[in-house]
């Protein structure tokens, strides 16, 4: 079986909103209620649609995200991947940030590398889906975040 030469695809799925005053492009806030501390929630969801027989060479992120809260407090974030949708394997660690005022956003590191295969993440069903999770520290809180511009992913796969 011979295989064709490799492939690349570039995705800006993120931030496609309006530009603040200081040039950045963040995509739309999304906010969740804190019904328990503990619990992630998906944000912001994008399916990345491949070729039929497709086979994944590397995946390369750099995913970046601005988090606040109702309260001052801390809100965990973290970005994942999943074959479908439904359950889903952790792309990068956990990212605390700590607002010191209640509507303050605060702009996360960026998340960059190569994703390794999971659990859920076997990187062979088509559509792959990438998501935005955050998680409140207290019932009290009710996080928010919304994804920036600046964010994109590289699959490199050949077709079989």
């Amino acid at each position: 079986m011979g295989y064709s030469g490799l492939f690349e695809d570039t995705f800006t799925p993120f931030g496609h909103g309006t530009l603040t005053v200081g040039g950045t492009q963040y995509g739309t806030e999304a906010t969740i209620t804190a019904t328990s501390s503990g619990t992630y929630t998906g944000i912001e969801e994008y399916a990345m649609h491949l070729p039929t027989n497709y086979h994944m060479a590397e995946l390369e992120c750099y995913l970046q995200c601005a988090v606040a809260s109702s309260v001052a407090g801390t809100v965990l974030s973290k970005w994942q991947a999943s074959d479908d949708g439904t359950s889903w394997d952790d792309i990068s660690g956990v990212t605390t940030s700590t607002a010191a005022v209640s509507t303050e956003y605060v702009d996360q590191p960026a998340v960059l590398g190569i994703c390794s295969t999971g659990t859920y993440l076997a990187m062979r069903a088509n559509p792959l889906y990438l998501r935005l999770a955050i998680c409140p520290t207290s019932t009290v809180m009710t996080p928010s975040a919304k994804t920036k511009g600046t964010s994109y992913v590289v699959a490199r796969y050949w077709i079989a």
